[in-house]
């Protein structure tokens, strides 16, 4: 699933009231079966790299407080090894419409995982906060060892039950979104979920043996 992200863009960006902000997603039709995976091996935090923007009336120094107030916080709790590099940006006018900001974190590890942290610029709330709170979700998974940040947790359950074999991921503990998806897939697939509470953390490992589904043939 995370190959596809390099074949997502964004080609505007919008932001309430008026919004229109579009994504483009390049998907190929799968030709064969997805295969188990297992997600339970954190190993060593390599990167946490990000970007903070603002667009329209908002001054670029917004951008650069997120970003130096995350990095700074980033750097007093993680180790000196890891590579931390925060672009910060003023969106062109023709690629973003109305006044908005945010903050967009992705730390990555030696064994593939990848994890994120994220918020969006509020009125009333300084900028150096958006940031803060975008380095703590990155920090909160760290800590935890967590293989998937709480955003991917649901993300993962589809194709957990599609899979052939059993899958495994290694996480903090089950959004509701994540309870949500596994109900979704428990009623279409009849698949079964078991989940083992790690021993002396609150993080849980979650297991699914999957239907081994197979892609109809194109006539």
């Amino acid at each position: 699933m995370l190959t596809l992200l390099h074949r997502w863009t964004i080609p505007y960006r919008g932001f309430y009231p008026v919004g229109k902000g579009e994504i483009s997603l390049d998907v190929k039709p799968a030709l064969k079966g997805l295969y188990a995976a297992d997600f339970t091996d954190f190993g060593e935090l390599v990167s946490v790299h990000g970007r903070a923007y603002v667009s329209g009336a908002l001054p670029v120094k917004i951008a650069h407080k997120m970003a130096d107030s995350a990095e700074q916080l980033l750097r007093e709790k993680l180790p000196r090894d890891v590579d931390i590099f925060i672009e910060r940006i003023k969106e062109h006018p023709e690629r973003a419409v109305g006044n908005g900001s945010g903050i967009v974190l992705w730390a990555e590890t030696d064994s593939g995982c990848v994890l994120g942290g994220s918020a969006l610029g509020k009125k009333g709330r300084d900028a150096e906060e958006d940031g803060l709170l975008a380095a703590k979700e990155i920090l909160e998974s760290v800590e935890r060892r967590a293989c998937l940040d709480k955003y991917a947790q649901d993300q993962v359950i589809l194709f957990m039950a599609l899979a052939e074999g059993k899958s495994r991921i290694r996480t903090g503990p089950l959004t509701d979104h994540t309870k949500t998806a596994m109900w979704v897939a428990k009623l279409l697939t009849k698949v079964e979920f078991s989940i083992t509470e790690e021993e002396g953390s609150d993080c849980i490992y979650l297991e699914c043996e999957g239907i081994g589904h197979t892609p109809m043939k194109r006539k």
